[in-house]
């Protein structure tokens, strides 16, 4: 979420703090990272809905799990 959103030009510095707050909220609250992210007015001038549910799509992630297991010998 955090390089997406300096990809899309924001400051590194500014989408630190903008990833971190809503983090945080998270950590209290326990609502998802997403929802605290939809509702962030400085989040929402870079990333539409649709990017940051592709972004948090863990099956992005596992595509080649079944490779990295096999690579490492785990069965």
């Amino acid at each position: 979420i955090l390089l997406a959103l300096i990809d899309k030009g924001m400051l590194r510095e500014t989408a630190y703090l903008v990833v971190q707050r809503n983090a945080m909220m998270t950590w209290t609250d326990r609502r998802p990272l997403a929802d605290h992210l939809m509702e962030d007015a400085d989040f929402m001038q870079f990333m539409k809905r649709e990017e940051l549910e592709s972004l948090m799509d863990p099956a992005a992630y596992l595509n080649y799990i079944d490779e990295m297991y096999r690579q490492c010998e785990v069965s």
